[in-house]
């Protein structure tokens, strides 16, 4: 029961935040990637760790922005931002469908998706156009298989969804769209969305107040409405350190209630925390943060 919540609209600066819950730790290693000079980080998309899983065709790149990246059981990226200002996050999504593989097109596997992105664009449609080198391969692990939908921002406050249902690609692309859970695909819960807005208007407000209900339970479906009639929108506030805090509010309602599995709250794309110094490594080299123990689940 994911959600990834983007503010765009405060006035101070783009922020986005996720919660990230999962029946047991992910092993998440905060890394950071340096920038390219004097070369790029070589990528091998067909690998999972250090085992071939694409075969032919592999998609091999070298990357051009440096980032710092939230990694998942060592294999892939599930958060991350580079020094251009996109940002990606990776949500759970049952329903995806990569369609067969085409050995034609360079395979990548799908949990160096979100890598692949933020190592070679700057923007959100840079990102888009990405997509077409490339074909996504699926893979598992730890006995999950990586089904997963990504939402990208970058720091002009766009936005985009990018999902794969029945073997197709489909890409939602506006601003607009800062509200994101697990399931079920997209195009569903901007329905519920419409749904919700449409009640607000019927009983009479302009936007979501307190007099309406609001939906609740420990399914992915209820966490777009909680989030969306919890965004502040463009209600001022005093600097960006405040900003900032109010973005964690808003994602806490989106986790996992009682009587569901509540993982971890990650932090906000826009801000690296510093609880632990980075370790040192030779030139070139990522640098990543000690892993963090597994969190109490309730």
């Amino acid at each position: 029961m994911c959600t990834r919540i983007l503010w765009n609209t405060g006035g101070h600066a783009v922020l986005a935040g996720r919660t990230m819950d999962w029946p047991e730790s992910t092993e998440p290693v905060l890394t950071v990637f340096p920038p390219p000079p004097p070369r790029g980080v070589e990528r091998d998309g067909g690998k999972l760790g250090g085992t071939d899983v694409v075969g032919d065709n592999p998609l091999l790149w070298t990357s051009r922005f440096g980032s710092i990246v939230t990694t998942v059981y060592g294999a892939g990226t599930a958060d991350g931002l580079n020094e251009a200002g996109l940002a990606a996050h990776m949500l759970y999504l049952d329903s995806t469908d990569l369609g067969p593989r085409d050995p034609g097109r360079p395979g990548l596997q799908i949990a160096l998706w979100i890598q692949y992105l933020l190592d070679g664009a700057a923007t959100v449609a840079e990102a888009l156009d990405l997509l077409d080198t490339c074909r996504m391969v699926p893979v598992g692990m730890r006995g999950f298989a990586a089904t997963v939908h990504v939402a990208l921002e970058d720091a002009s406050g766009d936005s985009a969804v990018v999902e794969h249902l029945g073997g197709r690609r489909q890409v939602h692309h506006d601003r607009s769209y800062t509200v994101m859970t697990n399931e079920p695909p997209y195009d569903e819960q901007l329905r519920l969305l419409r749904e919700q807005v449409r009640i607000v208007r019927e009983l009479g407000h302009g936007e979501p107040v307190s007099e309406v209900p609001v939906p609740g339970n420990v399914n992915a479906v209820d966490p777009p409405s909680w989030s969306a009639t919890s965004r502040p929108g463009s209600r001022p506030l005093p600097g960006r350190s405040e900003a900032s805090a109010a973005s964690c509010g808003i994602r806490h309602p989106g986790a996992a209630r009682k009587g569901g599995v509540r993982g971890p709250v990650e932090p906000a794309a826009a801000i690296a925390p510093r609880s632990a110094p980075l370790r040192p490594t030779a030139a070139g080299q990522p640098r990543t943060r000690p892993p963090r123990a597994p969190p109490n689940q309730s």
